[in-house]
Formats: C-alpha cells, structure tokens, sequence
C-alpha cells in the first residue's frame, strides 16, 4: 500500500500547481476536465469546466509524491481541502478498505472502474476524513 497526500482546490488548482513547482523545484504531470475526451471518447466535460485540473501528480524530491485536482465538493475551511489517497495492488485489498471507510461516512463516488484505474472510490469517513481508494494500474 502507498499513501499519497492528495490536495483539493475550489478552482484555482492550476496556479497552486505553479506556485508549489516553484517552491519545491518539482515536475507536474497534469491532466484538464478538457482533455477527458481523448482519453475515453464516451465521457463529456462538464460545462464549465474545461480549464479545471481533473487530476496532477507533482513529484517533489526522494520520492515524495503528491497529488492536486480541482473539486467541487471540497471545503471552504482551510484545512477541508485534503484528501488521503490510498494505492492497492488487488481488487481484493481496494474492496476491503473501501467497505470499512463508507460505514457511517459518506460515499461521493463508488468504488468501481475507471478510464485511469481498475478501480477507483472516494468516500469521507464517519469523522470527517477524505479518502480515496485506488487500484494501482500497471499499465501507467
């Protein structure tokens, strides 16, 4: 399993992507709501979004890693904005987790196949808590 801090922004993911770049010297690999359509053809961008940042991963130094996005859902507190992704090899370990985490909490999507992941889930637990869920795909 890997943790993997996972940052939420309320539209303004793009410049925190150029302003931590800066900070820590870091690469970002960022992908668009517009761009959703070259990588499966059936799925539409929602109106409205196309300059906002579906997903980043920015790799820091040693190994760190950690990853960015716009959400709508996210927290206008400082401090609502984090999530906590965790990476699974199986199926198995993902349905597991998953199950456990969503008692008491709240689902906001279903642990079920993406175009990016063979599985995929975010959910915020009985205490408040973001987390996603992922099955690690070993063809990225």
């Amino acid at each position: 399993m890997k943790l993997l801090p996972y940052l939420n922004f309320n539209g303004n993911c793009a410049k925190a992507i150029a302003f931590y770049e800066k900070v820590f010297n870091a690469k970002t690999e960022s992908c668009f709501w517009g761009d959703i359509g070259k990588f499966d053809p059936k799925m539409q961008c929602p109106k409205g979004k196309e300059k906002l940042v579906m997903h980043a991963c920015m790799n820091i130094a040693d190994g760190v890693t950690f990853q960015l996005a716009d959400c709508e859902d996210t927290g206008k507190d400082v401090g609502t904005n984090i999530c906590l992704q965790l990476t699974y090899k199986t199926a198995n370990e993902c349905k597991s987790v998953y199950e456990a985490l969503k008692v008491g909490g709240k689902v906001l999507c279903k642990l079920a196949p993406t175009f990016y992941a063979p599985l995929y889930a975010d959910l915020i637990d009985k205490f408040g808590i973001r987390w996603s869920i992922i099955q690690d795909n070993p063809a990225q």
